[in-house]
C-alpha cells in the first residue's frame, strides 16, 4: 500500500473522488465541479492522495474574521489511511487556527452518520445544537464546534 502525501486541493479533485455509500446522496444532489470550484475559492484546503487514488479531501472555508466552516469527503477506501489521515486533519486545523488567527472552527455532520460525529468529537468538536431539517435529505444534522484556544 502506498504512502499517502498531501497536496493542494484543486475542484477536479472532488470529480475524481470515488466517495464513500454515505456520501453518494449529497454527490448525486450536486453539481460536484462547481462544489469544488466554491471550496477552492472559500479558504486554504487540501487533498490526500497515493498514486492510485484519492483518498480525501478537505479544507475551512472562512466566514468571517475568527469562524470558519470545515468540510471533509473521504474516498471509499479512506479507511485504508485513516491513522495518516486523523493525524493530517489534526495537524491542518491547528495550523489552520494559527495562521487564520480562527477562534471557532465549525463543521455540520447528518445525525445519522455516526463515525462521522465519533471522527470530529475525537477531533475535538463539541455537539452545540441539533439542526431539524438541515440536511441534504431533510434530516437533523448536528452543528459541531471546535476552539483551538480551548475557552469553551
Amino acid at each position: 500500500m502506498a504512502t499517502p502525501e498531501l497536496i493542494q486541493f484543486e475542484a477536479d479533485h472532488l470529480t475524481m473522488l470515488k466517495p464513500r455509500s454515505w456520501d453518494m446522496t449529497d454527490y448525486k444532489a450536486v453539481d460536484v465541479y462547481a462544489l469544488g470550484k466554491a471550496l477552492r475559492e472559500g479558504g486554504p484546503a487540501w487533498t490526500l492522495v497515493t498514486p492510485d487514488e484519492i483518498v480525501a479531501c478537505g479544507g475551512f472555508t472562512l466566514i468571517h474574521r475568527g469562524v470558519a466552516e470545515a468540510w471533509f469527503l473521504g474516498g471509499g477506501n479512506m479507511g485504508d489511511h485513516i491513522l495518516t489521515l486523523h493525524r493530517w486533519v489534526k495537524r491542518l486545523i491547528q495550523s489552520t487556527a494559527n495562521d487564520a488567527k480562527l477562534r471557532r472552527i465549525q463543521a455540520h455532520v447528518h445525525e445519522k452518520h455516526l463515525p462521522g460525529i465519533g471522527w470530529a468529537l475525537k477531533l475535538g468538536f463539541k455537539v452545540e445544537a441539533k439542526l431539524e431539517q438541515y440536511g441534504l435529505d431533510g434530516g437533523p444534522v448536528f452543528l459541531m464546534a471546535y476552539f483551538p484556544n480551548g475557552d469553551r
